[in-house]
């Protein structure tokens, strides 16, 4: 007969765990095998972060507009507008169109001593004639509108920024 041999330590029987089965032992491996959902945010997270302080500091040191650039605007600044009473323009066709403008001048630009003669003039040269269909089409009133500031720059020697339609109606 054999002899059986048994070991008790800390009075507490020893209880074995039930051997897991093969199937059991294929899908205990997959999860260990592939990173866990959490891992995986978290180096997406990381790499990210990562990502946007290297953004940060390419702009700060490369792209970043230096203190010197934001002393000096770039052009003129505006300065006063000044309105030009509106007045009929004749047009193609036995119509008319009635127009006013406003001038914006340059800052520092003598605006009291402005001559408002030569800019109805200009404005009578650029609009006169014109067909009631080409008046009234938004493309042809803006490049109208930018032929009439570019005669007021040459005739007011770079005083005259900008010009804005204050009134307009075709009839």
């Amino acid at each position: 007969m054999p002899i059986e041999q048994r070991v008790v330590a800390g009075g507490r029987p020893q209880v074995s765990a039930p051997r897991p089965t093969a199937a059991a032992k294929k899908t205990e491996a997959a999860p260990a095998d592939s990173p866990s959902p959490k891992k995986g945010l978290m180096i997406t997270l990381i790499a990210l972060v990562v990502a946007g302080a290297v953004g940060a500091a390419a702009w700060f040191f490369v792209l970043a507009p230096s203190g010197e650039d934001d002393a000096e605007p770039e052009g003129p600044i505006a300065g006063e507008v000044y309105t030009i009473e509106s007045m009929n323009i004749n047009l193609a066709e036995g119509r008319y169109l009635r127009v006013g403008f406003g001038l914006q001048f340059i800052e520092g630009a003598d605006v009291d001593h402005f001559d408002p003669a030569k800019a109805r003039n200009a404005a009578i040269e650029v609009y006169s004639g014109q067909s009631f269909s080409d008046i009234m089409d938004p493309v042809t009133r803006e490049a109208l509108r930018v032929q009439y500031a570019g005669h007021l720059d040459e005739l007011y020697e770079g005083e005259v920024m900008d010009v804005y339609l204050t009134d307009y109606v075709a009839q």
